[in-house]
């Protein structure tokens, strides 16, 4: 959290944002197998999933494309911003 994310006007840095809501998923993922509630568990864990596959897309592209000339990286931080959407899942599973 100390340091910002290069290639993005985040405030924090990406990673920060990721993995407190990875945290807060685990969290819930075995608050709900101790109710027993298994299919509630299985949609969190697919959030899970998603939101890693989000993360090395986002760390990847950022890699690929930040560079002197570069310094903000518009996909990504439009993205991050709300002006754009995230692409759909084949195109990022086909990135990475």
């Amino acid at each position: 959290m100390g340091f910002t994310s290069p290639g993005t006007l985040a405030l924090f840095n990406l990673h920060t944002y990721v993995f407190t809501s990875i945290k807060g998923t685990l969290e819930s993922i075995k608050e709900i197998l101790a109710k027993g509630r298994i299919n509630d568990a299985y949609a969190l864990l697919r959030k899970y999933y998603d939101s890693t596959v989000i993360n090395v897309y986002t760390n990847l592209y950022l890699k690929d494309h930040y560079d002197f000339e570069n310094l903000i990286v518009k996909h990504i931080d439009n993205w991050r911003k709300g002006k754009d959407t995230i692409p759909e899942y084949r195109v990022i599973s086909k990135y990475i």
